[in-house]
């Protein structure tokens, strides 16, 4: 699988990568001379995290698949064709996913304020449009007026409190748990017009069941594992994500020891872009990034991570229930109890 990153235009080749496969029985195929030579070689996760590094760097990308005839093994090359068209088409359809949730190079984000979006405002004239994320979320975001977009009485998108696919995230999620294998065709029926608005297939829960061992639901059955990752899709940058969490009883797979995690800032544009930031000192720092001094990639932490320094900090014998007020408690005359832990 040959990616290429070029500019906007397609006209000038920025980078090139190759994903190199072994058939079985028939040696390299893809070219361990050929197309592959004298190109840098990845293994697939590196392959597309390069692929869309170049991507979040404004340069436009794109794949193709090649079969080396010579292999000889038909049926090793079909099942290469099939192995390499999920991992694109899955590739593909990230890269989709991202530009309707965050701006990007070039992208319109402030109609009336001068130029398209360049780079996310890191450095903010007031905490109120300061990006301490590196992403400027166009999600529920209204482009399409006259006025300024951070002004108040002007043209606003209305906060969505429930929508239509809650009702349909639900509905799934409960057939999944009460009876995943049962309930199959009525999962997929009812995820189809959330599936269907953006072009993308039905689910296929085997196709799409996830074993790495690094992902967090790993070892849930494909059916209650399939509706929990649409939800994540489709409810991203809602701000509900917690709610789910506390649900699923999943803080021990999401939560705990985890860190924050926002745009690339070293090995990215972005460091050069906003040569006054300081970060990595003793004190009076303006931004906070992933790793230690010296890692070739490293990544915007939102938050100051001093105080948490082994990640997120969640109690499962007490986080999963708020407390209660003792106001609330005083006033059923003790009948309520305080929480666990509270």
């Amino acid at each position: 699988v040959i990616g290429r990153c070029t500019d906007q235009r397609g006209e000038s080749v920025v980078r090139t990568f190759v994903w190199t496969q072994l058939l079985s029985g028939s040696g390299y195929c893809l070219g361990k001379t050929g197309v592959a030579q004298g190109r840098q070689q990845f293994i697939a996760p590196n392959f597309l995290r390069s692929l869309a590094l170049c991507a979040h760097k404004g340069f436009a990308v794109s794949c193709q698949i090649v079969i080396d005839k010579r292999c000889g093994n038909s049926e090793a090359a079909a099942a290469l064709v099939e192995v390499a068209v999920d991992i694109v088409a899955d590739f593909i359809a990230v890269v989709l996913f991202v530009p309707q949730h965050f701006a990007t190079p070039g992208q319109q984000l402030r109609p009336d304020e001068g130029p398209n979006y360049t780079f996310p405002p890191l450095i903010g004239t007031s905490a109120y449009n300061n990006n301490i994320t590196g992403f400027s979320l166009l999600k529920h975001v209204q482009i399409s007026y006259t006025g300024s977009l951070d002004a108040e009485f002007k043209g606003a998108t209305p906060a969505i409190q429930f929508r239509y696919a809650d009702v349909l995230l639900n509905y799934a999620e409960a057939l999944a748990e009460l009876n995943g294998a049962a309930n199959a065709n009525e999962i997929i029926s009812a995820l189809h017009p959330l599936r269907d608005r953006v072009g993308m297939p039905d689910v296929d829960f085997d196709r799409e069941y996830n074993t790495d061992p690094e992902y967090p639901f790993a070892g849930l059955d494909k059916y209650v594992q399939a509706v929990r990752r649409e939800r994540r899709v489709e409810k991203a940058c809602e701000g509900r994500r917690l709610e789910d969490i506390l649900r699923w009883a999943a803080a021990d797979e999401l939560i705990i020891g985890k860190w924050h995690k926002g745009a690339l800032f070293v090995g990215s544009n972005l460091k050069d872009a906003f040569p006054t930031l300081v970060f990595d000192q003793p004190e009076r720092n303006t931004i906070y990034l992933t790793g230690t001094p010296g890692d070739a990639m490293r990544y915007i932490n939102p938050v100051n991570p001093a105080g948490y320094e082994g990640g997120w900090q969640f109690n499962p014998q007490r986080d999963y229930l708020l407390p209660l007020q003792d106001r609330m408690i005083s006033l059923t005359g003790g009948l309520w109890e305080q929480n666990p832990g509270w």
